[in-house]
């Protein structure tokens, strides 16, 4: 072998070997400077997200807060004509926020009582009622609470969770506004744009160590992670970073816990992705190691030159950017080949990750701005609750009530000097310390049971009990407190106060029975004056008013319609007159009133008041006398109208279809010349069970709720009938079929015959009701004719639309309104009166957008303006023309 080769071979083995350690220094050495960097760069962008979700998460709790206290959820929780008509437009506010912001899923507003009363949901909601949910009792205890536990959502089956807040009015908790996040898509805002890899992953482990985000990943979603040891780690420790093997692959993650919620993010990337640039190096190393023992015979040097300086360079960049260094680019002319590539692969690696770097700089910068702007507002609330604190720290020490803190053991931590006092001592310092017990002087037994009471109830108000002072003297006192609790123990102390009401219990004691009888008294004076005056007063006026019209008028249709007024006015005040006799027939005062009485007239009243609902149901009402039933009769009309009216309603309330038959007949009576009148009342209705039929007389008894929610009523007019028909020697009966129909039977026995009217006097003839027109709204007579006499221009508004316009003083209907606004409109449109178009205008802009306020102070301005354009108009000053 010649000496070339001998020295040829030799060095191509020892440039074989020295390339080969190169290599696998190199490699060693970047493949610990990647994993520095890959670990760095997962820790970040795990801690970004962490602080990003803690971010978002306490700017919800914040965004609750400040909604629950917007009064119109405070409105749309009173049970007031107001609240219900605030609770649609708190609807519409919380379907708002939730179009504007995108990651509500549902808002909804529950009462006190767990009741939803507004929601975004569209449709009914899952669950009616929230009071047994931890979330709403938590709220309920008067914070913004925010639930770690995910719970399965019942409309879609998807992974939610909630943020409840409580909303107060007058500084009590008087309803429950919470918020429904879906964990999908929150984990898709923060969670799926990262990406480490291509088949890096993130998701989001509870408390409890189950995965409720990221379904792709099957091997994991669903799973309680704390059957793995690398879960029992994560869940144990809360920050860090571990490897672990999941399904044969190695596994890179770091994890972190939210500052909000007790729940966990963890970043995972497959080890062999992570590292596949560096194996790349390696195969690309070994490749170049073989091609320059091949031609090293000729280029040895050159090659060695060509592959020694950029492979150096790029260990130094490496070593560089592990040190933090990521502005580092290799900066010497690459040559064209697979270590040109490496490079370009690094330089290009250094970017991505210096960028990341920076983002994650920038969204340090944005957190710490709002730490700062945080910690400001922390200490404005702190220099106001310290002031709030020296405020109230006042009212503690000067109160008269005896305020006072004790432990669970009963063990007295804080009082104010008024409870010293009124246990007898001379200051606070005496008492602070003690046993609340020892300080009572009381026997053991009602020491015993007075302490029971207090750990039977979480809050006692106005307990009243006897106490005995330091020195023997016994007073009566009044105790109001409450558990303090927290979520370690099940309550940590008691908080209260007492008041010495020995003074009002002797008072009590000696004017107790003076009162009673006063007040029972004074309550039935006071409700048959107010009935009396309030309400018979208004419809005396109506029908006296409607009589006046009636003479005046000359037109036989116009009479009609008065004469309905008369009829129906009669019968309202009939049964008005009839509920304060109520009182009487339970005091045994009833007074009748017989007199002569038409049946035939009656029974065509009874029509005639009936006759729009009979109309509007589209029922037949029939109505027979027997032939030889006398003309008049000596009964009490007022309470035989009653009787019937209760009936006849009641039956066509419960009718839908077919018809109702009002019916009279008489048979001998026991005595001479008198008779017995029997009056029946049948419909085809759905008739009442067997069972039913003997309750459905006692007061406030209906035949099933059902009914009850239908057509309503309280249950009192058939007890009223009984009472009555008993009290003029009656006797009322009803016999039914279910699904056929019922009928009543009235019978009033030995009934005389009318002396003042012969038997074979006729009843007069009843008025044509044919012409009456069908009951309706308080504006169906109301209509837009043209005026162009100012001064009937003038008693037009005078004497229709003025007096309408005070009907909403004590109900607010919008509907109505509206219904006012627009024919004011119109007529003000006709005759050109600017002023009314104006207001009429503004009037409906209110009523459209359910402005309660601005209808109310609108209608109240109503009058005077229509009384000034009244009065021009009567004086011939055409002004009102003019805008």
């Amino acid at each position: 072998m010649s000496l070339k080769y001998k020295f040829l071979l030799p060095t191509l083995i020892i440039m074989m070997m020295g390339m080969g350690t190169i290599s696998v220094f190199a490699h060693i050495k970047a493949k610990k400077a990647l994993s520095n960097i890959i670990e760095d760069e997962i820790d970040n962008v795990t801690q970004t997200i962490a602080n990003s979700m803690s971010t978002w998460l306490y700017n919800r709790r914040l965004d609750m807060g400040n909604w629950s206290q917007q009064g119109v959820y405070r409105k749309a929780l009173l049970t007031s004509f107001l609240g219900v008509t605030a609770r649609d437009f708190a609807a519409t506010q919380l379907n708002r926020i939730k179009n504007d912001y995108g990651y509500y899923k549902d808002i909804l507003l529950a009462d006190a009582a767990g009741n939803i009363i507004a929601t975004t949901w569209e449709g009914h909601p899952p669950r009616a009622n929230v009071s047994q949910t931890r979330f709403f009792k938590k709220a309920l205890k008067g914070r913004v609470y925010m639930s770690d536990q995910v719970i399965k959502d019942r409309a879609d089956g998807g992974l939610v969770f909630i943020i409840s807040a409580p909303v107060k009015d007058k500084g009590v908790v008087a309803g429950v506004l919470y918020a429904v996040f879906d964990v999908d898509t929150f984990a898709k805002t923060f969670i799926n744009p990262i990406g480490i890899g291509q088949n890096g992953y993130a998701y989001i482990v509870t408390h409890d160590g189950h995965i409720v985000s990221n379904p792709d990943q099957t091997e994991i979603f669903g799973k309680d992670i704390s059957e793995f040891r690398f879960g029992r780690q994560i869940l144990a420790e809360g920050a860090g970073v571990i490897e672990y093997e999941l399904s044969g692959n190695p596994i890179f993650a770091s994890y972190k816990k939210l500052g909000e919620m007790d729940w966990t993010i963890v970043v995972c990337a497959f080890r062999s992705e992570i590292f596949a640039p560096v194996e790349n190096l390696k195969t690309f190393n070994i490749i170049i190691t073989l091609v320059a023992v091949i031609i090293l015979s000729i280029v040895l040097f050159v090659i060695a030159e060509s592959l020694s300086r950029p492979i150096g360079e790029m260990v130094s960049g490496l070593k560089l950017m592990g040190k933090g260094h990521l502005d580092f680019r290799l900066n010497i002319r690459l040559p064209d080949d697979e270590v040109g590539e490496i490079g370009l692969a690094l330089n290009k690696m250094a970017e991505n990750i210096e960028l990341s770097e920076f983002k994650i700089k920038e969204q340090n910068r944005l957190l710490k701005k709002a730490r700062d702007e945080l910690e400001l507002r922390v200490e404005e609330r702190t220099a106001d609750l310290a002031q709030a604190k020296e405020k109230y720290r006042s009212i503690f020490d000067n109160a008269v009530e005896g305020i006072f803190q004790i432990t669970d053991q009963g063990l007295l931590i804080n009082a104010n000097p008024a409870l010293a006092t009124i246990f007898g001592y001379e200051n606070v310092e005496q008492v602070l310390g003690k046993n609340i017990f020892s300080l009572l002087l009381l026997p053991a037994e009602s020491r015993k049971a007075l302490s029971d009471y207090f750990d039977a109830h979480d809050e006692v108000i106005g307990y009243e009990t006897r106490l005995v002072q330091t020195d023997g003297t016994p007073f009566w006192c009044s105790i109001a407190a409450r558990k303090i609790f927290n979520d370690e123990e099940p309550y940590i102390c008691f908080e209260g106060f007492v008041v010495d009401i020995t003074q009002r219990r002797e008072i009590e004691i000696a004017q107790r029975e003076r009162k009673a009888a006063e007040a029972a008294n004074k309550a039935k004076s006071e409700f048959l004056a107010n009935m009396s005056h309030e309400i018979r007063t208004p419809l005396n006026t109506l029908i006296g008013f409607s009589e006046l019209i009636a003479n005046e008028m000359t037109d036989s249709r116009y009479n009609a319609y008065t004469e309905a007024i008369k009829i129906s006015g009669k019968s309202l005040l009939t049964l008005i007159n009839d509920i304060l006799d109520l009182s009487k027939i339970e005091a045994g005062r009833m007074e009748l009133s017989y007199g002569p009485v038409s049946i035939d007239r009656l029974f065509n009243e009874i029509g005639h008041i009936f006759k729009g609902k009979i109309h509007e149901k589209n029922l037949k009402f029939i109505m027979h006398l027997e032939q030889e039933m006398p003309a008049y009769l000596e009964l009490d009309e007022s309470r035989i109208r009653q009787i019937l009216l209760n009936l006849v309603g009641n039956a066509i309330k419960f009718t839908r279809k077919g018809h109702i038959r009002l019916a009279a007949n008489t048979r001998p009576g026991e005595t001479q010349g008198r008779f017995d009148l029997i009056l029946l009342v049948s419909d085809t209705g759905p008739g009442i069970q067997p069972h039913h039929q003997d309750i459905i007389f006692d007061s406030f008894r209906q035949v099933g709720s059902h009914l009850n929610k239908q057509h309503g009523g309280a249950g009192l007019g058939l007890n009223i009938c009984k009472r009555l028909v008993h009290a003029m020697n009656g006797i009322i009966s009803v016999t039914s079929t279910p699904g056929q129909g019922s009928c009543f039977r009235v019978c009033f026995k030995d009934v005389a015959p009318s002396i003042e009217y012969g038997a074979n006097n006729c009843p007069e003839s009843s008025p044509d009701h044919s012409l009456l027109p069908r009951p309706g709204d308080f504006l169906d007579d109301l209509r837009v004719e043209e005026i162009v006499d100012p001064e009937s221009l003038a008693h037009l508004l005078e004497t229709e639309f003025l007096p309408r316009c005070h009907a909403f003083e004590d109900s607010l209907v919008i509907s109505r309104v509206t219904e006012y606004a627009e024919l004011l409109l119109a007529t003000a449109e006709k005759h050109n009166l600017n002023l009314l178009i104006i207001f009429s205008r503004e009037l409906l802009e209110s009523a459209a957008v359910f402005d309660i306020t601005r209808i109310k102070n609108n209608l109240d301005r109503l009058p005077g303006l229509m009384r000034d354009i009244i009065h021009r108009l009567k004086n011939g000053n055409n002004l009102y023309l003019l805008l």
